[in-house]
């Protein structure tokens, strides 16, 4: 095998531009992938030419207890890059024994070169910044909060009583709303509101409800205030429906950068941060109806209120 060469000097000068782009992308794969060793401006010994071959950087993973090489180009050039470029580069990962290589270039790549890097195992990718000046990205995060109101349909039979039928024979019965309606369990000693009632089953820990079926409530010895009079009750249940209704507002963050693959034509966030994020709509945000769309992005946040009367997963 021929010998290794003596490595360069690191301290040789790179254009400003260059390592200023190789700086950016390497911080940012580090974010990317926390678990690699990355190493910027990396040299590493090439089995064919017997000589060290500069890399960008490079980053080393391990796959079921064995270490594989990733390396990266960067190109900060004012046009996209060619074919000519992908197949030095594609020459370079053989040469390493790369298992695959990422291409970056500030200004894209033609679509035309994309089928050929993806049979080198070359991606082609950007990365963008919010807070660079160079290589920034503009975005605003939609936030969508979903509110939910709950309607009660009360489902109530009653056993009449000798009592209850003396004391308004000559009156019409009304039933109370549920907001009013009294319970007992021990023949009127002791009280219960219908609320705290509901509560009480539904905030238990076997509780299971679901949206339109209905809820049994009932116990036994459960009475029921009417007219005056406790009756006894046969059934008691109530059917919880729940609308869903969607409120909208654009966040943006103080921190996002994010990769885009041009093989896949897909992005991905790599990392954001925001300043403030409500947990409660107001006048800020916009009430969306049914039919209402809005601008999606490669990032969105959606809050769904929960309260006790959903099923637990």
């Amino acid at each position: 095998m021929p010998k290794k060469k003596k490595k360069r000097d690191k301290k040789e000068k790179k254009p400003k531009a260059g390592l200023a782009y190789e700086l950016f992308v390497y911080e940012k794969l580090k974010k990317l992938f926390p678990d690699a060793k990355v190493e910027h401006d990396d040299d590493i010994f090439g089995n064919e030419s017997g000589f060290d071959r500069q890399i960008d950087v490079s980053m080393r993973l391990q796959d079921n207890g064995k270490e594989v090489l990733y390396i990266v180009q960067c190109r900060d050039k004012s046009r996209a890059t060619d074919i000519n470029v992908l197949g030095e580069f594609a020459s370079v990962m053989n040469d390493v024994g790369a298992a695959k290589g990422f291409l970056l270039c500030s200004k894209g790549f033609a679509k035309s070169n994309r089928r050929y890097a993806l049979t080198k195992g070359i991606e082609l990718i950007t990365i963008e910044d919010i807070n660079s000046d160079r290589w920034n990205v503009s975005i605003e995060v939609p936030l969508t909060f979903i509110k939910k109101n709950y309607q009660f349909v009360l489902d109530l039979r009653l056993t009449a009583t000798a009592d209850l039928v003396e004391a308004n024979k000559n009156a019409e019965i009304n039933l109370p709303s549920g907001e009013d309606l009294q319970l007992t369990l021990d023949g009127g000693d002791t009280v219960i509101p219908f609320e705290e009632h509901m509560k009480s089953v539904i905030e238990h820990p076997s509780f299971k409800g679901t949206d339109g079926v209905p809820v049994d409530l009932l116990m036994p010895n459960l009475k029921v205030r009417i007219a005056g009079c406790w009756v006894p009750c046969t059934d008691l249940k109530v059917v919880i429906h729940i609308e869903k209704v969607r409120y909208l507002k654009y966040l943006k963050p103080t921190e996002y950068s994010q990769l885009t693959d041009h093989v896949r034509d897909t992005t991905i966030p790599l990392h954001a941060q925001f300043d403030f994020i409500p947990t409660q709509p107001d006048a800020t945000f916009v009430k969306l109806t049914e039919a209402d769309e809005f601008s999606k992005s490669v990032l969105a946040l959606e809050i769904e209120e929960w309260t006790q009367f959903e099923e637990r997963k």
